[in-house]
């Protein structure tokens, strides 16, 4: 689902607690409680892409979920 999306839908939610700040994964601060997680999500954080004139995103899978 999309945050702009008009409408009275719910947004997509991800279960489980945020993670320690002192104790972050080495990758995807979202990847161990994602159901969308792939291996490359763990590897490495991911970088800030412009998904838009003003909207930026950090998952390497951003295009393909976002459809």
């Amino acid at each position: 689902m999309r945050v702009d999306d008009a409408g009275s839908r719910r947004l997509d939610t991800i279960g489980g607690m945020p993670p320690n700040p002192l104790a972050l994964p080495a990758g995807c601060r979202f990847a161990p409680r994602c159901s969308l997680a792939i291996e490359d999500c763990h590897k490495a954080p991911p970088p800030l892409v412009q998904a838009g004139d003003e909207h930026g995103v950090r998952c390497i899978r951003w295009q393909e979920v976002s459809k």
